[in-house]
């Protein structure tokens, strides 16, 4: 087996660490990694101890909207967090629920089929423009 000096071996790894660092960061999923060590870090450390406070209806639809922003904006990871941090319940309140409960008028528009992602921008947004 042919042996390499240390300093040739270094700068190959040095290259291999910055060619895996640009690819991993172009794919997204480096930002992927980071977020989920992060919230498998707050799952870590919650003190399950602690009984949260019941969550009211306000905040319920406070939460839904928060969520449903940072899902448009694919935030997946920052949203489990916060669905678990606030108990909230793992399936999603509906637009149409959420515009109804708020008093918000809706135009009712389908979900493009190719990447499941709301025709419109999240009630937030709209709210935020108002």
């Amino acid at each position: 087996m042919a042996s390499f000096p240390a300093e040739s071996t270094d700068l190959q790894d040095d290259e291999l660490k910055e060619a895996l660092q640009v690819a991993l960061t172009a794919s997204g999923t480096l930002d992927d990694l980071k977020a989920r060590l992060r919230a498998e870090a707050f799952f870590a450390k919650d003190d399950k101890t602690r009984p949260r406070p019941p969550l009211c209806r306000e905040n319920l639809l406070l939460n839904e909207l928060i969520r449903e922003y940072l899902d448009y904006n694919r935030y997946a990871f920052t949203s489990s967090v916060l669905a678990a941090e606030s108990g909230q319940m793992e399936d999603k309140i509906h637009r149409s629920v959420l515009c109804r409960e708020i008093g918000y008028p809706e135009e009712e528009k389908p979900d493009t089929a190719e990447y499941k992602e709301p025709a419109q921008p999240p009630v937030y947004v709209s709210l935020y423009h108002e």
